[in-house]
């Protein structure tokens, strides 16, 4: 307990690896590293206890209480340490008193173990309320154990207990998975590094760094063995009879190894009298990782120093000890590897001095580096619960860099605070315990400044940062505002502006609720990156204004409720761009007006809401790109450029309208299932329109297509729609025009030219281009085959000033399946077939089409028949044909004799009996 005897300032301090085991009532521990070592009372065992002391004294001074976490088992895994401490740190937080956030020091492998504790914490949105990570030289990177060193452990581990713990230890899980080169487990290290890196690190505390080396600390080795130990009968006689020997490090050889000649039980003066030799060898490391900078390590003095004490009193004849060797690396406690920022927002290194220090040692500039940013944590600013007009504004980041957590506080009528300097980036947190901070009344938070000073705060797990009533938060050039998981951002009529170079961005797991006419504003080149949940409330609207770059990252989400819109405008240079997979949800409406939006690769914009899209451009970046949608949608003077879109009226809660209006597809496919469809003037350049099950009343009006003569997909293909849908004005230019399949439409003025086959008909589909629907006035010009029949009735085409013009194959070809000899088409224009009004009984057409009988397939010849001038289509419209019924249609000139028509004839044409009849 801190000298306040209040438990409000919990310290947890996370022991590293311990050789040793088993609880010792004298030292109040486990193993080696004990409370009493660490207090001062074991400078043998644990000389860093006389640099531990101090600083204890001094965080009691403060008030801090001291949770020492000293695990039973000191070589168990990291998974199985990073748990218990989890359980710590509830416990911790479970019976302290206030809302000061906590403080957790990992020393060595504790560092490594902190580390993952408070990650998965964070993944798991638990909230572990500590302010500040330290790690002191933990080997992020793993650590460096010779081999010769190892393998004379193990030659030792069979001769006595002491070396059989030590082996046991050494070869440990923990040792394992830190390790950087272990002679019995080269995959442990490897997996626990690449686990390290999924995991990343922990966002919420300040996370800083005691390095016990420096960047250029080399260890001054030689090629002489790393140790060498003989012992002997001195003068006169001098007589070596025992030696251990292990080999350092050496660039002409693949292995190295150890070697000894000892007594059976290490005790020249036992009964025992065999002689135990031994030599081993293993791979060595492909570069010299035995000097590189880093701090050094006690375990081979002391060894050396064990086993001269237990061979007295026979002595030291010769002796080689290379003890500086390096343990941890510099990179490695940095946690730095190549090309890759560190995680310290600061950190504390062995001084020019003494560039090399004892691991995990506390120098007194390494302790004063501590304390002095603990008294920035816990040593708030003057500051009121509430910043008005009439109070000073603060500004944090000038007069006390080490104070970075921003309290909770209140800024109303013109009251501001300023986070960030002139001289570098100002990193500044909410407290992780609860924090809240409101904006309100015109009060304003201004992270960076006019003045050009920098800064970022991160709204941690946990904390609350909220804008309301005309309430602003402005990020200024160069400076960030980060939203992290557990996070939440609220506003409500209220402003967030990202000005030039300004970056905000509400990472996965965050919550921002926009509500009341809420506002983000985005300058020219400022950035927003949104992967966490966007939330509009029922009946809100919320504003994005961006003239910058927005981007929408896996697990962004919106949650536009019931009546709610949220309007996204661009203006010119206004960006949106789709990275992974993002969710657009909920009954209200999505708008994007203007600039442009870009599906990244193998990105996927999910849109349950409804959306609408205006005056922009929309393209994707990756073939497995795509957009699907879900609910009604607009698209409205939109150009689209290769997008693949995708929309499914059956995950909508009601009939779904899709209206694509004024709008530029190139080299687009959509695909349209059960929806309401209009299209009307679009111009479809190489793309594809796949529309199934169309709603009534769908209509196609005014659009234009265009296709490569070789184009081998439909330009529109309706699909399974028994509800007639309209067709009026289209125009298909090359390919394959128009593809009906079990469908069923009427065509009315309508131009095919230059395709391959303009017009296909499959399945039971009813394709009307006459009158008595409502249809006709359509041209057909230098196609290769207007009509294409895939076992389908034949099209109602007479009486309906319907124009063909040159067929370069076939007027008509494929299967029908209506039961007719002949097929006559009354009162259309022919190109070059013969003059109109002079072939009363029919003039054969250039058809290929035949239907199935019992026989085999018979030939139904096409003629045509009372040839008429052409009119224009406004013409057509305006003598307004009335419609004949079916029944009265003089047919006796197709077949030579009347036919009775049924309710699903074609032209008065029955077909044939369906599979049920």
């Amino acid at each position: 307990m801190g000298s306040d005897g209040v438990f409000d300032r919990p310290i947890i301090l996370v022991e590293g690896f311990d050789f040793g085991h088993g609880w010792q009532d004298d030292l109040h521990g486990y193993g080696t590293v004990t409370w009493h070592g660490i207090f001062g009372g074991d400078p043998s065992h644990v000389p860093a206890g006389l640099d531990y002391r101090p600083l204890l004294d001094e965080l009691h001074d403060r008030g801090a209480d001291v949770i020492f976490l000293d695990f039973e088992f000191g070589t168990a895994s990291l998974q199985a340490k990073s748990a218990l401490l989890r359980h710590v740190i509830g416990l911790t937080n479970a019976h302290r008193q206030g809302n000061q956030q906590g403080i957790l020091v990992g020393v060595s492998m504790g560092g490594v173990v902190g580390r993952m504790a408070l990650k998965s914490m964070e993944e798991d949105q638990l909230d572990h309320c500590i302010g500040q990570f330290y790690s002191i030289d933990a080997p992020h990177l793993g650590a460096v154990m010779p081999v010769g060193f190892q393998a004379l452990v193990l030659g030792l581990s069979s001769m006595s207990e002491d070396g059989m713990q030590m082996w046991q230890a050494l070869n440990s899980v923990a040792a394992r998975q830190l390790l950087r080169h272990h002679i019995a487990d080269g995959e442990t290290f490897a997996s626990t590094q690449s686990e390290l890196h999924n995991m990343d690190w922990p966002t919420v505390p300040h996370k800083l760094a005691i390095i016990n080396s420096q960047e250029q600390a080399w260890a001054e080795l030689t090629s002489e063995p790393l140790l060498r130990v003989e012992w002997g009968v001195g003068a006169p006689f001098n007589s070596s009879l025992f030696y251990v020997h292990a080999d350092r490090w050496s660039a002409t050889q693949s292995q190295g190894g150890a070697a000894y000649l000892l007594p059976g039980d290490l005790n020249p003066w036992s009964d025992a009298s065999i002689v135990q030799t031994g030599a081993y060898s293993f791979a060595q490391t492909t570069s010299d990782e035995e000097s590189l900078p880093g701090s050094e390590a006690t375990h081979l003095t002391q060894m050396v120093e064990a086993m001269n004490a237990q061979f007295a009193p026979l002595q030291v004849l010769h002796q080689t000890l290379q003890s500086d060797v390096t343990f941890v690396p510099y990179f490695s406690a940095l946690a730095q590897e190549e090309m890759n920022e560190e995680p310290w927002i600061d950190r504390s290194e062995a001084q020019d001095g003494e560039p090399r220090e004892d691991h995990a040692s506390l120098a007194p500039h390494h302790r004063t580096f501590l304390l002095e940013w603990v008294d920035g944590l816990w040593t708030e600013p003057e500051m009121p619960d509430t910043i008005s007009e009439q109070a000073t504004s603060m500004t944090f980041g000038w007069t006390n860099p080490t104070s970075r957590t921003l309290p909770s506080v209140t800024l109303t009528d013109q009251g501001q605070i300023q986070i960030g300097n002139n001289a570098e980036l100002f990193l500044t947190h909410m407290s992780s315990c609860q924090g809240h901070i409101e904006v309100v009344n015109q009060g304003a938070l201004l992270i960076g400044g006019p003045d050009g000073s920098i800064g970022q705060l991160n709204v941690v797990q946990g904390a609350t940062l909220m804008a309301s009533h005309d309430g602003e938060i402005v990020v200024y050039p160069g400076s960030k505002l980060k939203l992290q998981a557990g996070a939440h951002l609220d506003l409500r009529d209220a402003a967030l502006r990202i000005l030039p170079g300004g970056l905000v961005s509400f990472e996965p797991g965050s919550r921002v609720t926009l509500s009341d006419g809420a506002l983000i504003d985005l300058a020219p080149a400022a950035q927003l990156e949104l992967s966490g949940d966007v939330i509009l409330p029922q009946g809100s609207s919320a504003l994005v204004a961006s003239a910058g770059n927005a981007s929408w990252n896996s697990g962004g989400n919106v949650s536009a409720l019931s009546l709610s819109t949220l309007e996204l405008e661009q203006s010119i240079t206004g960006h949106c761009q789709i990275n992974g997979e993002v969710g657009w949800h909920g009954a209200g409406k999505i708008n994007v007006d203007g600039g442009s939006f870009e599906l990244g690769p193998t990105s996927q914009l999910n849109v349950h809401a409804k959306l609408e899209l205006e005056s922009m451009s929309i393209s994707t970046l990756g073939a497995s790109a795509c957009l699907n949608t879900f609910g009604d949608v607009t698209t409205n003077h939109v150009q689209a450029d290769g997008l693949s879109w995708t929309h499914d009226g059956d995950f909508a809660p009601q009939p779904s309208r899709v209206r694509l209006l004024n709008s530029q597809w190139s080299n687009s496919d959509g695909t349209i299932d059960h929806a309401k469809v209009l299209m009307l003037h679009n111009h479809f350049d190489e793309s594809h329109m796949h529309v199934s099950r169309a709603l009534p009343f769908s209509r196609f009006v005014e659009n234009e297509w265009n296709a490569p003569w070789n184009d081998t997909v439909p330009c529109l293909h309706l699909a399974q729609s028994e509800n007639r849908a309209l067709l009026r004005e289209n125009h298909w230019r090359g390919g394959k025009g128009l593809q009906g399949s079990e469908s069923a439409f009427r065509a009315l003025c309508n131009v095919w030219e230059l395709c391959d086959e303009a017009v296909i008909l499959q399945g039971t589909t009813d394709g009307c281009f006459d009158s008595s629907c409502g249809a006709g006035g359509n041209v057909w010009t230098s196609n290769d085959v207007h009509i294409a029949l895939k076992k389908a009735p034949l099209p109602v085409l007479s009486n309906s000033n319907n124009q063909f013009g040159h067929a370069y194959e076939w007027i008509a070809r494929g299967l029908t399946t209506s039961n007719a000899s002949q097929w006559n088409i009354y009162g259309a224009n022919w190109d070059n077939v013969l003059p109109a009004a002079t072939t009363p009984s029919g003039s054969n057409l250039n058809t290929n089409v035949q239907r199935w009988t019992d026989s085999g397939y018979l030939d139904v010849p096409w003629h045509a028949a009372n040839n008429i001038e052409a009119m224009t289509c406004a013409e057509y419209q305006q003598s307004k044909p009335s419609k004949k019924k079916s029944a009265t249609r003089d047919l006796t000139n197709v077949l030579g004799q009347q036919i009775q028509p049924q309710s699903d004839s074609i032209d008065g044409l029955n077909p044939l009996p369906r599979k049920n009849e």
